[in-house]
């Protein structure tokens, strides 16, 4: 990978040049190699929701260290708000006693657009399922607000949160770096990550 991104920071620059890294916990052991490659630290990496949030990232120094030096934001799924959101939150927490992820939320809806389906065609149906849904969808409004479904039944569009392990007293934590708006594709970066980055 360092051969491969120095040629690209030769062809192109260090400023157009960039890692994705689709992971979960293993981004640990990937930061702990990558670090004995100059070059590779001196490049922005981006995350996924994988690593997005990701617990060993910010406990793990040199992981987190890492995270700073590139840049290392992870997008993660957006909720908006919604009082559905709330109500769900309330039950997850009083049930679970933790606040539940962004996934949960779409699920809730997914469960719900799913079972709306299901009573309308009074059949258990997939092809009909698939055939409704995207009418469902067009008039529920649930935990993640209202949403609308693609061609291929996947959202249609959504809000990303970009998250990076950041420092903050001594100790590194997950911060919210910005949101980026599908309706606008633009990214509300927040004033501490504009300050951070010298912007």
């Amino acid at each position: 990978m360092a051969e491969i991104v120095t040629g690209l920071v030769e062809k192109y620059g260090r400023g157009k040049v960039g890692v994705s890294l689709i992971a979960f916990e293993e981004a640990v052991a990937f930061f702990a190699a990558a670090k004995a490659y100059p070059i590779l630290m001196e490049v922005q990496w981006v995350g996924s929701d994988g690593t997005a949030g990701l617990a060993p990232l910010v406990k793990e120094k040199d992981a987190a260290e890492f995270s700073v030096k590139t840049k290392f934001l992870s997008p993660i799924y957006a909720v908006a708000m919604s009082p559905y959101k709330d109500r769900v939150e309330k039950y997850v927490k009083e049930r679970l006693g933790r606040t539940p992820d962004t996934y949960a939320y779409a699920a809730y809806d997914i469960a719900w657009t799913l079972a709306i389906a299901l009573d309308l065609l009074d059949a258990y149906d997939s092809k009909a399922v698939k055939t409704v849904l995207p009418e469902v969808v067009k008039h529920y409004f649930g935990a993640t607000g209202y949403f609308e479904l693609n061609a291929d039944g996947d959202r249609a569009f959504a809000d990303y949160e970009l998250w990076i392990p950041w420092p903050t007293d001594g100790e590194y934590e997950w911060k919210i770096a910005g949101i980026w708006h599908a309706a606008t594709d633009s990214i509300e970066w927040a004033d501490w990550w504009l300050t951070a980055v010298g912007r």
